[in-house]
């Protein structure tokens, strides 16, 4: 039962877990997904999800360096919050996973100004100790006023997006001053 697979096999069994958890039952199936080459997304177990699913799967090389260092900081974030939140119990990262990606999503980023869910879904969101204990956000809840300001907000979108650009480029300059100020004598 416990130890007949490889851990590559484990691995790419777990990535179809996650895939199912975080995109099918959080949001629908999607039309597209693309990823890089990573043997969890070209394994036989992945490739057959995404057939049985109608899921088109698209592979692709990253060749931007800046995004391939944002991409290690991510990861690198998540991983520690992994590690923070399982401490010895290293094979359940797959229950942990969604939390600690809650976690990311919802806390706001030093360069953006914003959340990721905010950008994202153009609306912060409702961290789950507000659904079960009353607060003034969910007492006051107006399904139509909640729908019209969610329009409302959705048209904002683009500007939120720009304005947080824009803040994420004031702080790569900032940090390229402090950066070369540091490094040159």
């Amino acid at each position: 039962m416990g130890g007949s697979g490889t851990a590559g096999q484990d691995h790419r069994g777990k990535c179809k877990t996650v895939c199912v958890k975080e995109l099918v039952c959080c949001f629908e199936i999607p039309a597209i997904i693309i990823t890089d080459n990573g043997t969890q997304f070209t394994g036989r177990s992945f490739t057959k999800l995404c057939k049985d699913l109608n899921i088109k799967l698209l592979h692709i090389v990253v060749s931007h360096p800046q995004i391939n260092g944002q991409i290690e900081v991510t990861n690198r974030t998540i991983l520690k919050g992994l590690k923070t939140r399982l401490q010895d119990a290293r094979g359940q990262w797959v229950d942990a996973l969604p939390n600690v990606l809650w976690a990311y999503r919802t806390t706001e980023r030093t360069p953006t100004g914003e959340t990721s869910y905010n950008l994202c879904y153009g609306t912060k969101a409702i961290i789950p100790v507000d659904i079960g204990v009353p607060s003034p956000r969910v007492s006051n809840f107006n399904l139509e006023k909640n729908d019209e300001a969610l329009r409302d907000n959705l048209d904002l979108v683009p500007e939120v997006r720009e304005e947080a650009a824009l803040r994420a480029a004031v702080y790569q300059q900032r940090t390229a001053r402090y950066y070369n100020r540091k490094m040159r004598p």
